[in-house]
């Protein structure tokens, strides 16, 4: 991710180079005369070339000033969006020394860099052209840069918005993935007893039996049970399947989960066939078992699972070592996502909780979650008010802010960026229109003095636009192709190379760069032939 953001601030730095240079460039055709004024005084090209080059060093660190600014507050902005998880807890962002040395540095190498070009061209001038004063076309040389720096400038941001809208279309996909349960009207509690009281498991047990019971009688309250994992992120331990009525040489695993009576209630998953765990007693030895469906598809096929027994290794508690059991298969749920909602689901069994339980506690409301918050607080705390009670929020809100954290954050870099690369351009392609059109007044003015109607004059403005745009397009959708793999780690069912992403963004681009030039064409259909020649 981070060099991925990293990248997509490069292109941006560009784009605005490709704009700033090319104002720059615009501006030293406007002071062709008075540059070769001073070189007849006796200004040389070195003398010359350092003005200019000084003229962007000073826009630049002014520039740098002013984004050091919008970073101070971009991060108070953009730092509570950034995903927690993978980020170690002494990270911290700021403003300090080395981020503005390093700021300060791309200005003055971004100065130097694009500010060489219109610093060159100041200083090659004819003394006898300049002195005569330029023509009003547009020199075929210069006026080639300023287009092959549009044409940059658009497809630099054309690679911006095919990275934002794959993004998007991933992170929708990603969204709508079928979890396999209910997200809704879920809250999640994590309980844990404090490190001065001891509890035995069967302890454990009671507290949880008696406080699952006092919350399930909270009015609005529609099912409550606890476990050892959370889905979709967690399935619980991995463990060897033995299945004594089926002999097998290859090793057979699952993912295996403590769950309290009416778990699949709660979650919101389907029981397909059979039954759900039932209720224990705490000195009740469990012996039936919950598979979900991939278990059944990957050992059983076609055949009926139900009735038949596997063995399992149970974990160690303070009371038992760990020891393998058996467990008679009495229900088959639908498959919910316990890998995270990129990955299948692997072969899950759920085994009744006693005195292995879980501390997550799952609670699921019949309207708003967080009104039933305080109940459900005190209802547990009425069982024991020492346990330490962690709110975790609705799953919702879990998934947001864990599941679904890194990639919304990614869309909303490259979503920022492609849009400010768009103004970008919209600025660039408005401003060469612009400025070319201001330099062929006389040439737009002789046209129309010989007959030339207004659409003819627009087509020709247009026919210059849509030539750059082209170029750029071009150039822009080789590159998309070329960088696509940069992200296509981050993409989940969506191709790096989507086409209707790649049309949606040329669509974008282009609208945007049209309409730059189609308000520069009606300019020049409004050019008066006489007032222009006079001038001359």
């Amino acid at each position: 991710m981070l060099y991925t953001a990293l990248a997509a601030v490069a292109l941006l730095l560009l784009i605005a180079c490709c704009n700033v240079a090319n104002m720059l460039l615009a501006r030293a055709s406007a002071r062709e005369r008075e540059m070769t004024v001073r070189a007849a005084l006796g200004a040389g090209r070195g003398r010359i070339v350092r003005q200019v080059l000084v003229e962007s060093l000073l826009l630049a660190l002014f520039g740098a000033v002013g984004g050091c600014l919008l970073a101070y507050v971009g991060i108070k902005v953009l730092v509570p969006l950034l995903p927690q998880g993978p980020l170690p807890g002494e990270v911290q962002f700021g403003l300090d020394r080395p981020a503005l040395l390093f700021s300060l540095s791309v200005a003055v190498l971004s100065a130097l860099l694009f500010g060489a070009a219109p610093a060159l061209y100041s200083a090659r001038r004819n003394l006898v052209e300049g002195l005569k004063g330029e023509s009003r076309g547009v020199a075929g040389g210069r006026g080639r840069l300023r287009n092959t720096l549009v044409a940059a400038e658009i497809a630099l941001s054309l690679v911006l918005l095919v990275a934002a809208g794959l993004l998007m279309r991933s992170f929708i996909s990603l969204v709508r993935v079928d979890l396999g349960f209910d997200r809704t009207n879920l809250l999640v509690f994590f309980v844990t007893f404090p490190p001065g009281e001891e509890a035995t498991p069967v302890e454990r047990y009671r507290f949880y039996q008696e406080a699952l019971q006092r919350v399930a009688s909270l009015p609005g309250v529609a099912a409550v049970a606890a476990s050892t994992a959370l889905p979709p992120a967690d399935g619980g331990y991995t463990s060897d399947i033995d299945m004594t009525d089926r002999p097998h040489d290859v090793r057979r695993t699952a993912l295996i989960q403590f769950c309290t009576e009416g778990y699949f209630q709660t979650l919101g998953a389907p029981v397909l066939r059979g039954s759900g765990l039932p209720a224990l007693a705490a000195d009740e030895v469990p012996r039936t078992a919950v598979v979900n469906r991939t278990f059944v598809d990957n050992y059983f096929g076609t055949e009926d699972a139900l009735g038949h027994h596997i063995g399992v290794t149970l974990p160690a508690t303070e009371s038992d070592q760990a020891e393998r059991r058996l467990f008679e298969i009495v229900g088959v749920v639908e498959d919910v996502k316990n890998e995270g909602p990129r990955d299948a689901p692997a072969p899950h069994v759920y085994l009744p909780a006693t005195t292995t339980i879980g501390n997550i506690v799952l609670v699921r409301t019949v309207g708003e979650p967080r009104h039933s918050l305080n109940a459900i607080r005190t209802e547990i705390r009425q069982v024991n008010p020492h346990v330490v009670l962690n709110e975790r929020g609705t799953l919702e809100e879990i998934l947001g802010l864990s599941v679904y954290e890194q990639p919304r954050f990614s869309l909303i870099v490259f979503g920022v960026f492609a849009v400010t690369g768009t103004l970008l351009v919209a600025i660039g392609v408005f401003s060469v229109m612009s400025y070319t059109v201001s330099r062929q007044t006389r040439e737009i003015a002789v046209r129309m003095a010989l007959g030339a109607g207004r659409g003819q004059i627009m087509g020709v403005v247009l026919g210059l636009g849509t030539q750059v745009l082209l170029a750029g397009v071009g150039a822009g959708v080789l590159a998309s192709f070329a960088t696509a793999q940069l992200i296509a780690n981050q993409l989940w069912n969506t191709s790096p190379h989507d086409p209707l992403t790649l049309v949606a963004a040329i669509a974008v681009i282009a609208l945007v760069a049209l309409a730059g030039c189609y308000l520069q064409a009606r300019r020049a259909t409004r050019v008066d032939p006489m007032a222009a020649l006079r001038q001359d």
